[in-house]
């Protein structure tokens, strides 16, 4: 019934994000961070500049604990030089040991509180360490000092950008491009934040003035192939991705990128390619793995999928989101017992990651333990109100129980996070539909057609409803109009017909039934309905034709049967009549009816010896059958066996005092003994429990005429009226 809730992120996002990246104040190289210097001519013939000049060029070919040497000399000839301070900074910065760089750069600006390198350089340092409000105090400092660099709007650009000020960081880059238009890590950055913004047509721009400059910058080739993602043009984003990895193998946020192109166009193998390609340079990525993993989910290889999530593990076991999907594993292979332990792991290690919890509540809900999974998803719905998944499920748990309140409780509240959802509000009519509330069905389902007037499914659903309601033209109406749409839908004309059946226009019944069948002419219930409908216009011959239709698709089926046979018993076919009904006992030896009526129609076509066998099968099965003592009688009655007769109707008024046939059988048999006055008194007796039937009127009315009294129904009724409630004694009235 449930389909597990999968989760195939890391970051326990509802989407993936594409994986960016843009140019930080970080190079690309062992080193830690770039520094920033001035052009300041150094005097060859000081030995301070010269000490200073020999760190310069070991710092350049990075050699730097002789560059250290260098600058600590310096250092002892003029402790307080902010150059010598800021570059020994520099040196702990590449040696990674941040806070002796920024000690250095703090006490430069101590004696030099506008030295622009140790301005700039602290700021970095700053960067790489995360704190970037520090950060961008420093380069507005440096800006205010000296404008015209465009690395400081560059470095001033990214502090910017990671504390969330998008507008500020394009200010920044695009000032960083004035000053230096060949600047292209300003332009890639410029083309991400613009990417952000889903300003793709910009981002286009910026990357390619960014790939102008630097043809082998592969991180803009990346971000090129994330414009194109952003666009859903995977073609193109997979041509841009391949530039990137072509000029960078390793570069890990393409690989990460590409293997999402190809998974969202289904070519799951050519993602794995990736995928592996990533971890053979790092073959305990967590991030690969996990991908890997769920690629083989998606390429449903379990067992493959299984193993990676248990690699996972082995590595951190406290890694949630894969626990989580290994449950999904065990789930798509039906072992939702492993399953649940799976979540229950992800939960221990993550006690609110509803995920989990949710997919608990889908396991136990497709093991039929719909309570249970109930509350689960309460539990998600407490940590997370408007996850609508859990609203969902909730709702068709609620709905597989039958409690349709709690059903359409949960698609109000819905519809409160959702204002306005069609596929809601229509699933809130369903369930007014489905709980017996049609009318408020009707109120959803006409805002599904005020946004959707083509929503043929609302069409058909309203007329549901009208037809529940048995306002049947309104139901025709909108029957109708899904016709219009759907002319050949035979579902929608059988309920047309099934409404003028209803309304009792049965000859507009068999005309809709009609162009049912004729383009669904194997539908056993419409043959029946236009054999029944055929039948009420009094045209039996035609519903037969439409019962033996029916028969020949269902040859086994008794009540078609049954209902033919009292059609053949109308048509008086008597000898067709016996043959269905002995067809039924064909199929079901031991049916009652069948063999009551076989009974009737042997002893009214005076086959009285067939008739007598019936009454023996009848009953065998039923002892306490007085319908077939009284037509026994009848049955020995015509064979002149009288008091064998008498027999019969006496017993079977011993089962049934108030049936009002045997009472008159009595009369018959009395009638036929010319004993007419116990006659009159069976007679009599028999009306007095019906009045209404005809054939004891008749009797009355004739042996009235026969004593040559007058027949006066009312004082008859007024006599009978005395006889009811009072026991009679079968032998002496």
């Amino acid at each position: 019934m449930f389909e597990k809730y999968l989760d195939a992120k890391k970051d326990e996002k509802e989407n993936i994000p594409e994986a960016g990246d843009d140019y930080i104040s970080v190079k690309k190289t062992g080193k830690v961070s770039s520094d920033f210097k001035q052009e300041i001519k150094l005097d060859p013939n000081s030995s301070f500049d010269n000490l200073i000049g020999k760190g310069n060029t070991y710092l350049e070919h990075n050699e730097l604990s002789k560059a250290l040497n260098q600058y600590g000399k310096a250092l002892a000839l003029n402790s307080k030089d902010p150059v010598a301070l800021t570059k020994m900074g520099v040196i702990y910065s590449y040696l990674g040991k941040m806070d002796k760089a920024i000690d250095y750069y703090k006490q430069a600006l101590e004696f030099d509180s506008k030295h622009l390198d140790a301005l700039v350089n602290l700021a970095i340092a700053y960067i790489s360490q995360g704190k970037f409000k520090q950060a961008i105090t420093s380069l507005e400092k440096a800006i205010g000092i000296n404008p015209n660099f465009s690395d400081i709007w560059f470095y001033l650009g990214n502090s910017v950008k990671n504390i969330g000020d998008l507008e500020r960081a394009i200010t920044c880059y695009k000032r960083a491009v004035k000053i230096n238009p060949n600047d292209f890590k300003s332009w890639s950055n410029l083309a991400l934040c613009v990417l952000n913004q889903k300003k793709t047509d910009k981002a286009i721009e910026y990357y390619k003035r960014a790939l102008l400059i630097e043809p082998k910058d592969y991180i803009s080739w990346n971000g090129l192939g994330l414009v194109y993602i952003q666009l859903r043009d995977a073609e193109n984003a997979i041509k841009n991705l391949k530039k990137s990895l072509k000029l960078n193998p390793a570069y890990r946020a393409a690989i990460l990128n590409i293997e999402e192109c190809y998974k969202a166009i289904g070519k799951f193998d050519e993602a794995l390619e990736y995928v592996e390609q990533g971890l053979k340079i790092s073959s305990t990525d967590l991030e690969l793995l996990f991908r890997k993993a769920h690629l083989y989910q998606l390429k449903q290889d379990f067992s493959l999928a299984q193993e990676t999530y248990e690699q996972i593990l082995k590595i951190d076991k406290n890694d949630f989101p894969s626990w989580n999907n290994l449950g999904n594993v065990h789930s798509s292979k039906k072992e939702f017992k492993k399953a649940i332990e799976c979540y229950e792991k992800a939960l221990k290690i993550q006690p609110n990651y509803f995920l989990s919890m949710q997919n608990i509540g889908i396991a136990y809900g497709n093991m039929g333990e719909f309570k249970k999974a109930i509350e689960y998803f309460e539990e998600v719905l407490k940590v997370k109100p408007d996850f609508l998944p859990a609203l969902n499920y909730i709702a068709l748990a609620h709905s597989e129980l039958k409690e349709y309140d709690k059903v359409i409780e949960y698609q109000k509240k819905r519809l409160e996070i959702q204002p306005g959802d069609i596929k809601t509000i229509f699933g809130l009519g369903f369930s007014y539909l489905r709980f017996g509330k049609f009318k408020e069905s009707i109120v959803e389902y006409k805002k599904v057609l005020e946004s959707d007037p083509k929503n043929m499914d609302a069409w058909f659903n309203i007329a549901l409803a009208y037809s529940n309601l048995k306002e049947y033209d309104k139901a025709i109406e909108h029957f109708e109009k899904v016709l219009e749409s759907k002319p050949k839908d035979y579902e929608v004309l059988a309920r047309i017909g099934n409404c003028y059946f209803d309304t009792r226009r049965y000859a507009q019944a068999v005309d809709y039934y009609q162009k049912c069948l004729e383009i669904q002419p194997d539908l056993v219930t419409i043959l029946i309905d236009q054999g029944i409908a055929y039948y009420n216009l009094n045209k039996k011959d035609e519903a037969l034709k439409s019962y033996h239709k029916a028969w020949e698709l269902k040859p086994k089926d008794l009540p078609i049967i049954f209902d033919m046979g009292r059609i053949y018993i109308e048509m008086d076919e008597l000898d067709e009549a016996i043959h269905m009904y002995k067809q039924a006992l064909e199929i079901d030896e031991k049916n009652e009816l069948a063999c009551s009526q076989l009974l009737w129609l042997n002893m009214k076509t005076k086959l009285y010896e067939e008739a007598l066998v019936y009454s023996e099968k009848s009953i065998e099965i039923n002892p306490n059958n007085y319908n077939v003592y009284n037509n026994l009688g009848y049955v020995y009655f015509g064979m002149e066996s009288i008091e064998k007769a008498f027999e019969c109707w006496e017993k079977s008024l011993e089962l049934n005092p108030e049936y009002a046939y045997a009472w008159h059988s009595l009369g018959e048999g009395y009638e036929k003994k010319e004993e007419l006055d116990k006659a009159m008194k069976f007679y009599m007796k028999a009306f007095s429990i019906d009045p209404f039937n005809q054939i004891f009127i008749h009797s009355l009315k004739l042996l009235y005429e026969k004593l040559g009294k007058d027949y006066d129904i009312k004082a008859i009724k007024k006599e009978t009226d005395k006889l009811k409630g009072k026991k009679m004694d079968v032998k002496n009235p």
